[in-house]
């Protein structure tokens, strides 16, 4: 027991030494196959939009196609998240002290609610595919979407039901467009 102990302190030590000796890192190593500039990559750039990116790959079509769709709305999801946070916090600074923290509670809740109605309905708005002959692997590269607009409508929808909190909707549109265009 004590020889397997000092076996593996020994290994994690030598690990240690080689890594602060300048051996190579795998988060330095570029992927071989990873093209230059990824298909699809330049509809990130565009304003106004919610938009992510992501690419999949396996040797089934189906499994990359699902990789890359999921990794996409979850990175859509934290993007979103961000913008809803930002919006949320950028709003309540104008408010009273009081309406603050109930402004900031409230708001919370219903935009987060509608972030995750919303993000069930996300679109693909592009979708190219590789395949590397060699390795038998599908490339399937894919950006999705959640339109701004339709995101504004729900939460004034969620917000308007509610007629015991008052909140500016113009003011908070435009809070939430400059979010989303912090890029």
């Amino acid at each position: 027991m004590i020889m397997k102990l000092l076996n593996i302190l020994i290994l994690s030590a030598s690990v240690l030494v080689a890594s602060a000796c300048g051996a190579p890192k795998a988060a330095n190593q570029t992927p071989v196959n990873e093209p230059a500039n990824p298909p699809g990559m330049h509809l990130l750039t565009e304003s106004d939009v919610i938009r992510a990116w992501a690419v999949g790959e396996s040797n089934n079509k189906m499994v990359a196609r699902n990789k890359a769709t999921m990794m996409a709305q979850a990175q859509l999801g934290q993007l979103l998240d961000m913008a809803v946070n930002t919006t949320v916090e950028d709003y309540c600074v104008t408010l009273e002290d009081a309406d603050q923290v109930i402004g900031k509670r409230y708001l919370s809740e219903k935009t987060h609610a509608v972030s995750n109605l919303l993000l069930t309905g996300v679109r693909i708005i592009y979708d190219a595919w590789e395949h590397d002959e060699k390795t038998g692997t599908y490339s399937n590269y894919v950006v999705v979407e959640v339109s701004p607009e339709d995101y504004l409508s729900r939460l004034m929808e969620a917000v308007a039901a509610d007629p015991q909190i008052q909140v500016d909707q113009e003011r908070l549109k435009e809070v939430f467009m400059k979010a989303v265009n912090k890029k």
